[in-house]
């Protein structure tokens, strides 16, 4: 049987984490991602875990229990209240900007991406509160990568609805 008496394999381990944080920090410099990788940069120390990805993982486990309705829309839309209902979460993006305060499209685009497509990832239908809109740049190119993977809107009620393929 193999013994690591001093831990090697472990802070082997621990990099790896290290260096998914720190790639996914410089993809996506959010603050949520900057404490992820201080997290993880503590488990790089002898007898700590990488605690950034522990976190990681509570979270997303707390996501996947609340069962909540992810939503898509408008900026002004998803800081609208009135228009987000009980468990229902606006999809998490971050608008990056230039030192003059320009928006960075790409960027942007790299980060809504990534947020929606994990949101895609959980199979379930997400809400548009905006589907009459249709002169927002990001929110169009979310709609479009929802259809490229054959997620198709759905009138229910008065609510728009992206079902996933297999629905």
């Amino acid at each position: 049987m193999f013994t690591d008496p001093t831990g090697t394999i472990w802070d082997l381990v621990d990099f790896g984490f290290f260096a998914h944080s720190f790639a996914t920090y410089l993809r996506m410099p959010t603050w949520d991602n900057g404490i992820n990788l201080g997290l993880d940069t503590l488990g790089l120390a002898p007898g700590i875990p990488a605690l950034g990805t522990i976190r990681r993982a509570a979270d997303n486990a707390v996501d996947a229990a609340k069962n909540v309705n992810r939503v898509i829309g408008r900026t002004r839309d998803l800081a609208n209240p009135s228009l987000i209902r009980s468990g229902e979460t606006p999809l998490n993006v971050h608008v990056v900007r230039d030192e003059s305060g320009n928006i960075l499209a790409k960027e942007t685009w790299k980060n809504n991406s990534s947020v929606l497509r994990k949101a895609m990832s959980e199979g379930r239908p997400i809400k548009d509160i905006s589907p009459n809109d249709v002169d927002g740049y990001f929110l169009n190119a979310e709609r479009n990568l929802l259809i490229n993977h054959n997620w198709t809107p759905q009138k229910i009620g008065d609510e728009t609805w992206w079902m996933p393929p297999s629905m």
